[in-house]
């Protein structure tokens, strides 16, 4: 009986060993994952205040967008006007010219 009381010992002590192993094994792996998961935390914090980021660089592209696109259309107005200026501005000198020449270069009086 005694060997076998022995032999159970040390059974019993290597299961216990094992088990204690095993522990150890699962609290290093436990610490790893708590770690990760913490990075993956910090990861996803992180991509969430790009995602805002880019949200709001979309936001900021689209009003430029507008913006250009109402400074094109103000400018094709002022185009525009700029030309029906012209176009005013030439018939005045055309009409000024021709009230001019009808003038014959006279101060106003007639000659004698």
């Amino acid at each position: 009986m005694e060997d076998f009381d022995r032999q159970f010992r040390r059974v019993w002590d290597t299961l216990q060993e094992t088990a204690a192993i095993g522990r150890e094994a699962e609290r290093r792996a436990n610490a790893r994952m708590d770690r990760a998961d913490a990075r993956m935390d910090r990861a996803e914090a992180r991509m969430d205040r790009l995602e805002r980021q880019m949200r709001g660089m979309q936001a900021l592209v689209k009003t430029g967008m507008r913006w250009m696109a109402k400074i094109a259309q103000d400018h094709r107005n002022l185009d525009k006007k700029i030309d029906a200026l012209v176009d005013a501005q030439m018939r005045t000198e055309e009409a000024l010219r021709r009230w001019l020449e009808t003038r014959n270069g006279s101060n106003g009086h007639k000659k004698s």
